[in-house]
């Protein structure tokens, strides 16, 4: 028998039936008793098995790599663009969904990240196009997930915070942009849940969600011929504070450079916003907060630069 891992990739099939047009033509295959079967034929109804197969608890099947391939250029794909900006959305986000799937069970690979800058441009366009962050989330929110949502928010700040700094670049834009969308990997909406309750309780985290950042930077820095040290550096340091309190590594200010301090601060303003259910009446309080964390060495400029742009 052959060996699995090198011959098919798994899928959720929520991501197959979010997005049939895309893989309607796709051969699906299921492991049954330690063999893979074929599921679909030219003339199957393809969201009906899919939809059977759900309703009896399967939630992954397979794809061989060929076509695995094959729907990573597709998601690449500067035709997407010709899609209603509502659809972009939904389809961007199932690029990612299923990038972060695939590097979670497999590694990364420079087509997998070559998918995530992609989908994270074309999402950077609509944002751009949009009146703002408010008008955005509104016509949006039903199209993505709330962790999508964040993700992508989180990036438009980074575009404006950066915009403050003479040495910005787009490749350094790129790459903290990248970072945001790796950073979680290995974590799901209910470990979010958990790091909420820690926090707003004092509690200590269950390990795995301890650990994440390094078991993610340890992923990275064995493919840094695809990943830049600097996004590897902003996943490292994604949980520390300033003030040593942060995971896994109790990181003081000092140890910090200026991008992942901008990184930071504004990951944790729209994490803050978002609790607020993006009430940005609130915006002079949750800066205000966040002043009184992240503060010393180069979080000072990176608060300064954030705090300029939310009041602007």
């Amino acid at each position: 028998m052959t060996n699995m891992n090198e011959e098919y990739k798994l899928v959720p099939i929520v991501q197959l039936l979010a997005n049939p047009e895309i893989f309607k033509d796709i051969s699906v295959f299921l492991k049954i008793s330690e063999k893979i079967v074929k599921l679909n034929f030219p003339d199957d109804a393809f969201k009906y098995i899919l939809e059977k197969l759900q309703d009896k608890g399967v939630s992954q099947v397979y794809l061989t790599q060929e076509e695995f391939n094959q729907v990573l250029i597709l998601l690449n794909s500067s035709e997407l663009a010709t899609l209603p900006e509502a659809k972009q959305v939904e389809v961007n986000q199932a690029a990612v969904n299923i990038t972060r799937d695939f590097i979670k069970q497999f590694g990364i690979t420079s087509e997998a990240i070559d998918v995530m800058n992609t989908a994270n441009a074309n999402i950077q366009a609509i944002l751009a196009s949009s009146p703002g962050l408010n008008a955005f989330v509104k016509r949006f929110k039903k199209n993505c997930s709330d962790e999508f949502l964040k993700l992508n928010l989180t990036n438009y700040l980074l575009s404006l915070v950066l915009g403050k700094f003479s040495w910005n670049s787009p490749l350094i834009l790129q790459k903290a942009m990248l970072a945001n969308y790796l950073c979680d990997i290995h974590l799901d909406k209910a470990d979010f849940e958990v790091i909420k309750k820690c926090a707003s309780n004092d509690l200590s985290l269950p390990q795995h969600i301890f650990d994440h950042p390094k078991k993610m930077s340890e992923q990275l820095k064995s493919r840094r011929d695809v990943v830049p040290s600097e996004v590897i550096t902003i996943v490292e340091q994604h949980h520390e504070r300033p003030d040593g309190k942060g995971y896994p590594y109790g990181l003081t200010a000092s140890r910090f450079n200026q991008l992942s301090a901008i990184f930071i601060v504004c990951h944790e303003y729209i994490e803050r916003l978002e609790e607020c259910h993006f009430d940005y009446s609130q915006h002079a309080r949750i800066a205000q907060e966040l002043q009184s964390i992240y503060f010393g060495g180069p979080f000072d400029k990176a608060m300064d630069a954030l705090v300029a742009v939310v009041e602007s």
